[in-house]
Order: structure tokens, then C-alpha cells, then sequence
């Protein structure tokens, strides 16, 4: 989520339909570190907060040292991977196999993006943002 963006939010919305508590967890990819800035780490400031789900946390572990610490609070854990189109489906599900390999305990659901948003990417949020371009249109 750098930036949170309506994609972000069309699948958080569909996963508030399917789960009675949603926890938004902000993490840190290393190969893409040199793209956020400190404040951007630190915050959620681009998360709506009518949104139902009311708990955001931010990480600098791993997905299995924040499945431990949700796992001792919560009888299920399931994590939810939106994708946008084939790539997205080819990548998250290559890492999925290797997180399974490892802990087969952790679940997972995937969440296609809402119809009209397969080409929004915070990557190329933040791309139109250095050349000074308006980004409004996918921005919450």
C-alpha cells in the first residue's frame, strides 16, 4: 500500500463481506525500500476511516513472525492477496507455495480487484507523481 489506492480499497471492501475482523498490515517489500520515504512507512494517513476494519499495523518482519503474533490472539489467521490480472496471480501464487513450504498453517484468500481497476498499480501512482502528474482518479 504505497499509496493505498482504489484497488487497495475495492478488495479491502470485499474482504470486510467475508471476515468478521479485517487488520490492514502495513509491510516492507526490500526491493522496492528505496521508493518510500520515512513518512510513508510511519503512517496510514491515505487509509479512509470509514472503512469498518478500525486496526492498522505496521511491520518489519516477516509474514510468518506477524502470522505468529496474530495466531496467539486469534483462533484463524488468514491472510488476503488482491491481484489485478494473470501476473499478479503467477507471482503471489509462486510465493504463496513457498510460504506454505515453510509454515503450512497459514491460509490465504485471493481477491480479484473490482472491474475498472486492473491498471492501477502504486507503482505507477507513484511513477505519475514524479512527473508531476495527477494521480486523483486512483487515489482514495
Amino acid at each position: 500500500f504505497n499509496p493505498f489506492h482504489v484497488g487497495h480499497y475495492g478488495v479491502l471492501l470485499e474482504a470486510e463481506k467475508l471476515f468478521s475482523k479485517v487488520v490492514l498490515a502495513k509491510g516492507f517489500n526490500p526491493e522496492k525500500v528505496l521508493e518510500y520515504n520515512n513518512s510513508e512507512i510511519l503512517e496510514w494517513r491515505d487509509v479512509p476511516s470509514a472503512l469498518l476494519c478500525k486496526e492498522t499495523v505496521i511491520y518489519t518482519g516477516t509474514i510468518f513472525d506477524l502470522y505468529d503474533k496474530y495466531s496467539k490472539l486469534y483462533e484463524k489467521v488468514t491472510f488476503i492477496k488482491g491481484f489485478r490480472n494473470h501476473q499478479d496471480i503467477e507471482y503471489d501464487l509462486n510465493q504463496y507455495r513457498v510460504i506454505r513450504d515453510i509454515n503450512p498453517n497459514i491460509n490465504f484468500v485471493f481477491i480479484p480487484c473490482q472491474p475498472g481497476t486492473e491498471h492501477i498499480s502504486s507503482s505507477m501512482i507513484r511513477n505519475l507523481k514524479k512527473l508531476n502528474l495527477s494521480t486523483n482518479m486512483y487515489e482514495i
